[in-house]
Formats: C-alpha cells, structure tokens, sequence
C-alpha cells in the first residue's frame, strides 16, 4: 500500500526532528493511520464537522474576488451543495469550473442540484 509506505518513510524524520518540526496530516480517511502505530501515537487528531453551505458559498465568492474571475451566482449555490461540506472540495470544483474542466448545465442551476 502505497499510503502505507509513505507513512513508513516519515517515522524516521518524526524521530529525528520532532524539537523543530510539526507536519500536519489532511486525509478523509483516519483508518490508515491504524496500519501506522508508530505515526498514529505522535499525531492529534482533529476531526472537524461539516461546513454549511453558506459558508462554502461565502468563501467561494471571496475566491473568485481575489482571482478577479466572473462566476454566476448559481454556480456558487450549486457547488457549495454538491460539496457535502468539505471546502476542499468546493474550491477544487470552483477552480474546475473556472478553467473549463467542470460543466454545469441549466437544468442543474435551476433545480440547484
């Protein structure tokens, strides 16, 4: 397992600068961590709820702002719901949209679906 490995690979680096150095773990998905007891017993957990759609939608069009990029407001309203939370995701689709890789037809806006 490739994940596995990875993880594997840090133990050595944690031990030797673990005075001068925080690394910070992003992952959907806690139960690799298991595999790892060794890095599983250095790190914190913090597990965070959900964002409301509200809130995607608020940071997104902050985002667009900052990049001077023109988006209809219904292609924030859909992709702050079609995110499920996770503003990672929401950004990712934002920027998808941006550049072309991301098609959102009229049916989908109108329903905001």
């Amino acid at each position: 397992n490739l994940m596995k490995d990875s993880l594997q690979a840090l133990r050595r680096p944690m031990e030797i600068y673990w005075n001068n150095a925080r690394l910070i773990f992003s992952c959907n998905d806690l139960s690799i961590f298991n595999q790892v007891p060794a890095i599983k017993s250095r790190c914190v957990v913090f597990q965070f709820k959900p964002l409301q759609p509200e809130a995607i939608e608020k940071r997104l069009r902050q985002i667009a702002m900052m990049e001077n990029v023109n988006v209809d407001d219904g292609v924030f309203r859909y992709i702050s719901k079609k995110a499920h939370g996770d503003m990672r995701i929401a950004i990712n689709m934002l920027e998808s949209y941006v550049n072309g890789g991301l098609e959102i037809n009229e049916f989908e806006l109108e329903l905001g679906i």
